[in-house]
């Protein structure tokens, strides 16, 4: 009788990644995430032929807006939990969590019922005018889902994160499908296939421990409990949730200038490619975030020397990984939109071929950012986001101001490329890396860019 090839997979896998250890949490993140990964992105093709590029230019608008304010929505406190010692107190910052989130939620119902209408006539957002109720709701799953993450990260159940991840992509995928078959063809449909992956990522990561510690939940949080939650941790709504919201203001930056200047056809085509190149890197960057936040985490506490080497070792493989294969991403990018979209998606390969170099340094940044809440620097970061809020909004203007669409992407690359390099750069110096090594890297990443901008100027 052969053996089982399932089982030979799990037995190699087991011999390779020794459970508990780093590697083994990160390559079980990784490995969930990059088949959600792959089966998203077989529906991409089907899902981006039926919509069209108006619908995602929409859907584009109206996340941007999620991102920019769901930071809020529980003033980053579960990114603290992993931090957390005492188990009285960490059940006492689940309550205080969701109250934060309660409340926003329910500010932001009030807002859209008062102010709604003024305010997408203001900023000229009628793209999104039929989808502001669906803003309260994305909220509330935003903030339920980011508990039950950083509940899972403190538990180290990385293995239930990895099966859920999963099935909700699948699932939100196919509902967008089915959604646009069926019912009406418009962003609505993106916007509700979107959301339901948040309540699928939250229900699979319930585990028993989670269940066996809300059970020791036995009264409400008192008003001085909270007080005294909000001064200990005042760093996470101070700083962390502050920066964060320069920081995804800055992020989604493209979305509102590209929309304003050159229309939602075109917002359409930068979001497909935005969305297409950052699948795979997210998949890895919140891979290694994910597992290396505790793993920080649990060497500043009892091994602080060790951090160092572990973070520079991280950055090598991340760097390695990301400028090789988004290189190869952006050489094959057009023809490879031109045959999964058809030719009225063609721009959107070209944006695709520059948008990848923006990625590069972001890749090995972004994890390793984690370390300004491990060392309790988040001032730094919040000084960086502002930094990086005013050179991203330059690089974009300026290329806007060509009126070419173009020209836009490829300010933004160059702004988001220095950015990344900076950021690289303090933390490099935070944990006494050598920092030439961010200067050599940020040659290469735009000695690459300006490659690509060349072979597609004369193209």
């Amino acid at each position: 009788m052969l053996p089982n090839p399932f089982r030979m997979v799990k037995d190699v896998f087991s011999q390779l990644f020794a459970e508990g250890r780093f590697v083994h949490n990160l390559a079980v993140t990784f490995t969930g995430n990059a088949t959600a990964l792959v089966l998203g992105f077989v529906f991409t093709p089907f899902i981006a032929r039926l919509y069209g590029p108006a619908a995602y230019g929409a859907f584009a608008l109206f996340m941007a807006v999620i991102n920019n304010l769901s930071p809020l929505v529980t003033l980053q406190f579960p990114t603290g939990y992993v931090t957390i010692k005492d188990d009285d107190v960490f059940l006492k910052m689940i309550q205080l969590t969701l109250a934060a989130t309660i409340f926003f939620t329910a500010l932001a119902g009030l807002i859209i019922f008062f102010v709604g209408e003024y305010l997408v006539n203001f900023f000229e957002a009628q793209a999104i005018a039929g989808l502001l109720w669906f803003i309260p709701a994305y909220l509330f799953l935003l903030g339920v889902d980011a508990i039950t993450l950083g509940w899972n990260i403190r538990l180290k159940e990385f293995k239930r994160a990895a099966v859920g991840k999963i099935f909700s992509t699948t699932s939100s995928k196919l509902v967008t499908l089915l959604f646009g078959l069926r019912v009406y063809v418009d962003a609505s449909g993106l916007v509700i296939g979107n959301a339901l992956q948040y309540p699928l990522d939250s229900l699979a990561r319930v585990s028993t421990a989670m269940r066996q510690q809300l059970k020791k939940i036995n009264s409400l949080i008192s008003r001085v409990e909270i007080h005294r939650l909000l001064i200990t941790y005042r760093a996470y709504p101070l700083f962390v949730t502050t920066g964060l919201l320069i920081s995804n203001f800055g992020n989604q930056l493209p979305v509102y200038i590209i929309s304003y200047y050159f229309g939602q056809t075109t917002l359409g085509f930068f979001a497909l490619a935005f969305s297409l190149i950052s699948m795979p890197m997210n998949v890895l960057v919140s891979s290694s975030t994910t597992v290396f936040l505790q793993k920080a985490a649990e060497l500043h506490h009892d091994n602080p020397d060790q951090l160092r080497s572990v973070s520079l070792r991280l950055y090598k493989k991340l760097f390695l990984v990301s400028s090789v294969s988004l290189t190869a991403l952006s050489l094959i990018s057009l023809p490879l939109f031109l045959i999964l979209f058809g030719q009225p998606w063609r721009e959107s390969g070209i944006f695709a071929a520059f948008l990848a170099y923006s990625f590069i340094l972001g890749v090995a940044a972004n994890p390793l950012s984690v370390l300004f809440r491990v060392l309790h620097a988040e001032h730094k970061n919040f000084g960086l986001n502002l930094f990086q809020i005013c050179l991203k909004a330059a690089g974009l203007l300026a290329g806007a101001s060509f009126n070419d669409p173009r020209m836009a992407i490829m300010g933004y690359v160059l702004a988001t490329v220095l950015c990344y390099a900076v950021q690289l750069y303090v933390i490099f110096g935070m944990i006494n890396l050598q920092r030439g090594i961010v200067v050599r890297d940020t040659v290469l990443t735009l000695v690459l860019f300006t490659g690509m901008v060349v072979f597609y100027t004369f193209l």
